[in-house]
C-alpha cells in the first residue's frame, strides 16, 4: 500500500508539479541556505523557531528573519504578506519589515529584523504613563494611516480572507 501511495504522489507531482518548492527537513536544510544567502556575511547564529504554524523560522544573527512555509499554501501566504508589507511600508510610519522573496530553489522569505521587544502584559506595566500614551499615540496614527488607504488601491492587492467572518454578534460575545 506504501508503494502505491508513492506512486500516485509521484504521478501527481508530474502531472501537477507544485509551484514552490517546499523544504522536506527544515532542521537539517536550514543552515545550509541561510549561509548562502547570507554570504559574505559571517553567520554567527540561527535561532529556529519551530512552534510557528505555517513557516518555520530561523532568526540569524539577531538581526535577519528566514520564514520557510511548510506546505505550497503557506507559500502562497507569504508572497501575499510582502506584497502586503511593501504596499503599507509605503503608507504607515511605523515600521515595518521590507521582505523579499526567494524563489530559486527552497522557497523563502527574508526580511531584517525590526529592533525593539515584544510588548508583554507586563512590559505594558512597567511603562510610565507618558511612555503609554506615546505608544497608545503611535498605535492610533499607525491604525489611521492605515484605515487611509483606498479601497480601491486595497483590492488591487487581492486579499482575500482565509475564513468567512463570524456574524457580528458572535465577534463582540467573544470579545466581551
Amino acid at each position: 500500500m506504501d508503494v502505491l501511495n508513492a506512486l500516485k504522489r509521484r504521478i501527481k507531482q508530474i502531472v501537477r508539479p507544485p509551484k514552490y518548492r517546499i523544504l522536506e527537513k527544515p532542521e537539517t536544510q536550514i543552515e545550509r541556505i541561510v549561509r548562502r544567502d547570507m554570504a559574505p556575511e559571517p553567520v554567527r547564529s540561527i535561532k529556529l523557531i519551530l512552534h510557528a504554524t505555517d513557516s518555520v523560522v530561523a532568526d540569524v544573527n539577531d538581526s535577519w528573519i528566514f520564514k520557510f512555509p511548510r506546505r505550497e499554501y503557506c507559500a502562497a501566504q507569504l508572497e501575499k504578506e510582502a506584497r502586503v508589507l511593501a504596499y503599507f511600508g509605503k503608507r504607515v510610519s511605523l515600521a515595518m519589515p521590507r521582505m523579499t522573496i526567494h524563489p530559486k530553489g527552497y522557497f523563502r522569505s527574508r526580511h531584517a529584523k525590526i529592533p525593539g521587544e515584544i510588548l508583554t502584559a507586563e512590559g505594558y506595566d512597567s511603562l510610565t504613563p507618558d511612555r503609554r500614551e506615546a505608544l497608545a499615540e503611535s498605535l492610533a496614527l499607525f491604525f489611521a494611516q492605515m484605515h487611509a488607504t483606498p479601497l480601491a488601491d486595497a483590492a488591487a492587492l487581492n486579499l482575500e480572507r482565509r475564513m468567512p467572518w463570524k456574524p457580528a454578534r458572535e465577534i463582540v460575545a467573544e470579545v466581551e
